[in-house]
């Protein structure tokens, strides 16, 4: 009874956190086509969104394990190492939140399987731990070249608008000599 009042609650905050993330989604999706828009308050709006999400699986995995079955924690592990992983991926291009989340969802778990008293759960904990200093490696290169890659896009549009300039002066000379 514990157990299922819990996820009922868990389950409307998360709720409520995913609501407010739909709702980011339309609030910027009007405000990014304002010529004064600036992205500073959305994407610190939506950090904190991801900070409470990490958070929320947090509580969950380390409010539930020691009420939970076997086959119930092993399917936890498997979901929330996915998630952690799945989450670098996801905010490649936002080094600090991809790392906040996968810190959050894994690493709290993880210690916490890592000191209880049955060894292969202890063993999973220090796994746990070691994926998230790879996701944070990870986390870094995808990162960078991510913003390098951005940055490459942007430095070859402004080539490519020069080079349109330049080809257009060109023709417009050579179509004045040949008059």
């Amino acid at each position: 009874p514990h157990t299922i009042q819990f996820k009922v609650i868990w389950w409307l905050g998360f709720s409520s956190v995913l609501a407010y993330r739909f709702r980011e989604i339309f609030r910027w999706r009007k405000s990014v086509k304002q010529p004064d828009y600036s992205s500073d308050e959305a994407i610190k709006r939506f950090t904190v969104s991801i900070f409470f999400t990490g958070l929320l699986w947090a509580v969950y995995s380390l409010t539930l394990l020691n009420q939970i079955g076997l086959l119930e924690l092993t399917c936890m592990i498997i979901i929330i190492s996915a998630f952690a992983g799945g989450g670098v991926a996801i905010l490649a291009a936002y080094e600090m939140a991809a790392l906040t989340y996968s810190f959050l969802v894994l690493v709290p778990f993880s210690v916490t399987l890592y000191f209880t008293d049955v060894h292969s759960l202890g063993f999973i904990g220090f796994l746990g731990v070691a994926l998230f200093f790879v996701l944070a490696f990870s986390a870094r290169r995808t990162a960078s070249f991510t913003k390098q890659a951005i940055l490459w896009k942007n430095e070859n549009a402004v080539l490519v608008d020069s080079m349109e300039k330049e080809v257009s002066i060109r023709t417009k000379r050579i179509y004045e000599l040949s008059n």
